[in-house]
């Protein structure tokens, strides 16, 4: 049943899955596929799942509404050869084997409907925090220990049930047009994939507790907590619905480091997908992104493949006054 909208004015981008003209593309956005904004009157979550009818309306300074924007899916190696990346820089820059699409997606805002989604069977879940993570800290040297203790707590409230919590990684991002800063992530993608977590869960559990991994005794997860430091004005995170997410159109590749091999998931674009963002996070607030889970009995129905493929996307063209995206992001594994 097609959603009716207001209009203002009808861009020539504003075709879902429409691919962007690019050439040598390495991962700006064409000026072809200009930004559009759309407003659906109803936007329920049911209706994410059905055909939709969409005109655009001009961009407003902060974000709110139903979006369509370019997204950078996977895409293959010319020579058909194994895709990898190879890491070359603190800030987690390198070369890779492979290349990206960039497709026109409909992202639909979260604002208002938080309450619908939760970790275990959307793969993300939007919380509010009493507390936010203070900027002022930033260039403390105990800023990162806030950080992982006010993760800790919102892991313990959210999953009472949890028994072990560990750190194994954490990154501060801004969107910036230097190399030195770690920059969002524009490419759709998962960041571990069973094996790389169980690889995770070995690295990082004692001896015991991996034991307990390794004969499925515990339910082990990986948990990305993520948190903005100041108001997000662009690049907010785009999160894809799990369900939504075919497991065929995930490609594992090697993420290479110069003391381990890891594996992450790359997404080829499906008209299927449903992508969502938060409009106008502010640092009291946060999402919490399942990159692994074991499984769970629930309800007597066992869930399984319960992933979130995530990226940051570009809303307006970068101007001089804009407030660049700044956050800070937490991967743990959870046990229990």
């Amino acid at each position: 049943m097609a959603t009716s909208v207001s209009s203002i004015q009808v861009s020539p981008a504003s075709r879902i899955g429409q691919r962007c003209p690019t050439s040598g593309f390495t991962g700006g956005i064409s000026d072809n596929c200009s930004s559009t904004v759309v407003k659906p009157a109803g936007t329920g979550l049911e209706e994410s799942r059905g055909p939709l009818a969409i005109i655009a309306t001009k961009f407003s300074p902060l974000a709110s509404g139903d979006l369509l924007k370019v997204l950078h899916f996977y895409s293959p190696p010319t020579d058909n050869s194994s895709p990898y990346f190879v890491v070359t820089h603190h800030n987690g820059t390198g070369r890779k084997k492979y290349s990206h699409d960039p497709v026109i997606v409909l992202i639909r805002d979260i604002r208002g409907k938080e309450s619908l989604f939760s970790l275990p069977v959307h793969s993300f879940q939007p919380f509010a925090w009493p507390a936010a993570i203070p900027y002022d800290l930033l260039e403390d040297e105990k800023f990162m220990e806030v950080v992982h203790s006010s993760t800790r707590e919102v892991l313990h409230h959210f999953l009472p049930n949890i028994q072990n919590v560990v750190v194994f990684d954490h990154t501060i991002r801004k969107a910036s047009n230097t190399a030195e800063m770690n920059c969002p992530v524009r490419k759709v993608h998962i960041d571990q994939t069973p094996a790389a977590a169980i690889a995770r869960a070995k690295l990082h559990l004692s001896e015991e507790e991996y034991k307990a991994v390794a004969e499925e005794q515990v339910r082990p997860r990986i948990i990305n907590v993520w948190r903005p430091l100041k108001p997000v004005y662009d690049h907010p995170l785009a999160v894809a619905e799990s369900d939504s997410v075919d497991s065929k159109n995930l490609v594992e590749f090697d993420h290479v480091y110069s003391d381990r091999v890891g594996q992450t998931y790359g997404v080829k674009y499906s008209a299927e997908q449903r992508y969502w963002y938060w409009s106008g996070m502010s640092p009291t607030e946060g999402l919490l992104l399942l990159c692994y889970d074991s499984g769970e009995i629930n309800g007597g129905e066992e869930i399984k493949d319960v992933r979130c493929a995530h990226a940051a996307f570009e809303i307006s063209k970068p101007e001089k006054d804009r407030k660049e995206r700044e956050s800070v992001e937490v991967r743990r594994l959870v046990i229990g």
